[in-house]
């Protein structure tokens, strides 16, 4: 986990989030944890606010691109009344170590998930699913960013929200030549976001920085 804040703080911010987690979310969270890849999880207070916001905005239909080990999927799946969950991932792996949880702890949430690229996904699912969902995370290949936005606000219902992952990048969408070249996507992104007149959006402090987009138009 990561935030920009002071050490002090955040850990404040963590003590007041952690008591209310639901038992299976911990579980989860203690599993990515013991993984060598666990700094990809995403932060605490990002997964609560996603997971209430799925809660408030009602959600019937969630997309996540870009699935780890399931912990925010597994959360909107215990905040919404069995919201159907579409996830996308190039890593069968992942998919299969979600699915497989979803299965043995009997959630009732109708689980769709799909490998592969998430562009080519996400093209195919036009024909059946434009303008329907609820709710779109996105958190995969930061250089398909804009592609990945594009898709996203045909697949959103009008008022429908679209959160976008790592707009930040660890403070490089700073530099004018950054150290890697799929940061100037970001920046790209966060300026089409910024003039994009069919959206309303806020760029958030969350952990590496989240977007949320509400589709207007």
């Amino acid at each position: 986990m990561k935030s920009f804040l002071p050490e002090d703080v955040y850990a404040y911010i963590l003590q007041h989030n952690e008591p209310n987690l639901p038992k299976l979310v911990k579980s989860r969270i203690d599993y990515t944890n013991s993984l060598h890849n666990a700094y990809l999880l995403t932060n605490l207070e990002q997964i609560k606010f996603i997971g209430e916001l799925a809660n408030i905005i009602a959600c019937k239909k969630y997309l996540e691109i870009g699935v780890f080990t399931g912990v925010t999927a597994l959360n909107i799946a215990l905040n919404t009344d069995n919201a159907e969950i579409f996830l996308i991932d190039h890593k069968q792996s992942y998919i299969d170590s979600i699915s497989e949880f979803f299965r043995e702890n009997n959630l009732p949430n109708k689980l769709i998930p799909r490998v592969g690229a998430g562009v080519s996904i996400m093209e195919d699912m036009l024909e059946q699913h434009q303008d329907s969902f609820d709710l779109i995370y996105v958190d995969a290949n930061k250089s398909d960013y804009i592609k990945y936005y594009n898709l996203a606000k045909k697949l959103i219902r009008i008022n429908g929200v679209i959160l976008i992952d790592n707009v930040l990048m660890h403070a490089q969408v700073l530099q004018d030549i950054p150290n890697h070249k799929y940061v100037n996507k970001i920046k790209e992104l966060n300026s089409i976001i910024a003039h994009d007149r069919d959206v309303s959006s806020v760029m958030m402090p969350f952990g590496d920085g989240l977007t949320m987009v509400r589709r207007v138009y």
